[in-house]
C-alpha cells in the first residue's frame, strides 16, 4: 500500500508541472536510461570486442608466420626431417631390390645353363655313367 501511495503522489506531482517541466523531466531520464544502458552493456561490449580484435590480428600473424615457414620447409627439406629420411630409405631400399633382381636374373641364367647342360649329358650315352645313375635315381621314370 504504501508503494502505491507514493505512486499516486508522484503521479500528482508530475501532473501539477508545467508542459516544459515535463519534457525536461522525460529528457533526463530518457538520458539517465540511455547512459545506465552505455556503462552497462556497450561499454564492456565494445572492450571485448576490442580485445577480440587485437587477439585476432594477433593471430593472423602468427598465421601468416607458420605459413611462411610451412612454405619454406616445403620447399628445401632439411636433412634429418622426416621425409627426407623416408626418401633416403625409399632410395636405399629400391638399390637393395635392383641388386637382388640382378642376382635373380644372374642366377636363373646361371641356372638356365646348367640345366641345358645336365640335358645334353643326359641324352649322349657315353657321357658320365655316373650321372645316367644319378639321373636316373633323380627320376625314377626316365631310364
Amino acid at each position: 500500500m504504501k508503494l502505491r501511495e507514493q505512486g499516486r503522489r508522484l503521479s500528482r506531482r508530475i501532473d501539477g508541472l508545467g508542459l516544459r517541466e515535463r519534457c525536461m523531466l522525460f529528457a533526463s531520464i530518457a538520458l539517465l536510461m540511455a547512459a545506465a544502458a552505455d556503462s552497462l552493456v556497450l561499454s564492456p561490449a565494445l572492450a571485448e570486442q576490442k580485445l577480440l580484435a587485437a587477439r585476432l590480428k594477433q593471430d593472423n600473424a602468427e598465421l601468416v608466420t607458420l605459413r611462411a615457414r610451412l612454405a619454406q620447409a616445403a620447399r628445401t627439406p632439411d636433412a634429418d626431417s622426416p621425409v627426407m629420411r623416408l626418401r633416403r630409405d625409399i632410395a636405399r631400399l629400391q638399390a637393395r631390390q635392383q641388386a637382388v633382381d640382378a642376382d635373380i636374373e644372374r642366377l636363373g641364367s646361371t641356372a638356365s645353363v646348367r640345366s641345358s647342360r645336365c640335358a645334353s649329358a643326359a641324352r649322349s650315352p657315353a657321357v658320365l655313367p655316373c650321372s645316367r645313375s644319378f639321373m636316373a635315381w633323380l627320376l625314377p621314370g626316365s631310364a
